[in-house]
């Protein structure tokens, strides 16, 4: 779906075909007058924002549909490619890659399920000269082959279909309407690229966070009891949700898994053989929750595992000992760094640094 030429974003050849303006008289193009206006109200716009736009880094409670967009216009610059859900854009910190390999990107996006796409999507942004480390955060609705309402990957290659404005012009109107609005840029100021904001604790339900530019968002927010709401959710997810490869227990037998994992471990054979380091590894939230996961998806980890480091792919194992989810399923901004570094590191004896 993420073909290659729809990578980058081409305006139109019009100036002012098909943007805010009716075509006025003269064959479809706008008036001189109206085109100057046009074009002062761009401008305008374009100053009123830039200072979000300068910064890489910026604070939203909500989420700006532009970050998920600029996502599917990045080229093919990066040395590692983290790629996932929820649980990965908000759980693993590229800058922390960055010393050791160069430019790294987080492609993770809401609810995003490892199918052909995404995979190919993700790939598309390493660059065929560099490092090539792509970096696969797995969980179990990932790789539940049920479909869903809310995959934020297919969602954002709808938003680019549909955009009329180049990006940086989009991110613009976003960000100024955003700042004058309800769900306002933090008081607290913003991170520089690459750097980690220090972000407070949260003491309310909204989210706290940080819009990065490599892709990751810092975030936090306040669940009075952070297990019990992880479990709610996981039940939630897979209510009236097609389990893999369903039998007649309801769910896949522990040693075969579903469609969406067999997919995966075929590409990732197939990325080895093209000399991409594919390091996987389940991201880690509290035991009760990933045994609720197991529970109701059916996906055994352990056999998923082995069937990837057989096609070679590197396995790493990340306790989650030692880390915070604030509400059961999403690491804080200080986890997300410290399940980066052990990442980086890998398992006793390899690292998913190449050679």
């Amino acid at each position: 779906m993420i073909a290659r030429e729809h990578q980058m974003y081409s305006p139109p050849s019009a100036p002012h075909a098909g943007l805010w303006l009716p075509p006025g008289g003269d064959g479809g193009r706008a008036t001189p007058l109206l085109d100057r206006a046009l074009w002062t109200l761009v401008a305008f716009i374009v100053v009123s924002g830039s200072f979000a736009v300068l910064r890489s880094d910026v604070r939203f409670a909500g989420a700006p549909k532009w970050f998920w967009m600029e996502k599917l216009t990045w080229g093919a610059d990066a040395d590692v490619v983290i790629a996932g859900d929820s649980r990965v854009y908000r759980g693993v910190d590229p800058s922390v890659f960055e010393e050791q390999l160069g430019i790294a990107r987080n492609f993770g996006f809401s609810s995003a399920k490892f199918t052909t796409e995404f995979l190919a999507g993700a790939e598309a942004v390493l660059d065929p000269k560099g490092h090539r480390v792509l970096i696969l955060g797995l969980s179990a609705f990932s790789l539940n082959d049920g479909s869903s309402p809310r995959d934020g990957f297919t969602e954002a290659q709808r938003d680019l279909a549909r955009l009329r404005l180049p990006i940086a012009v989009a991110r613009a109107l976003e960000q100024w309407e955003l700042a004058a609005g309800p769900i306002a840029l933090d008081a607290g100021g913003m991170a520089g690229e690459g750097e980690a904001s220090g972000l407070a604790r949260a003491t309310t339900d909204e989210y706290a966070q940080v819009f990065h530019g490599n892709g990751w968002v810092e975030s936090d927010r306040y669940v009075a009891d952070p297990i019990a709401n992880g479990l709610a959710v996981v039940r939630k997810d897979y209510a009236g949700e097609t389990l893999v490869d369903a039998g007649d227990a309801g769910r896949s037998p522990a040693n075969s898994p579903g469609p969406l994992a067999k997919g995966l471990v075929k590409r990732a054979h197939e990325l080895v053989d093209r000399g991409v380091t594919v390091v996987a590894f389940r991201v880690p939230v509290p035991p009760e929750v990933a045994a609720e996961e197991d529970r109701l998806s059916g996906i055994n980890f352990g056999r998923l595992h082995q069937e990837l480091e057989a096609a070679g792919a590197l396995w790493v194992d990340v306790p989650y000992d030692g880390l915070r989810s604030y509400d059961g399923s999403h690491l804080d901004g200080e986890s997300a760094t410290a399940l980066s570094q052990a990442l980086i590191r890998g398992t006793p004896g390899r690292n998913v640094v190449p050679d």
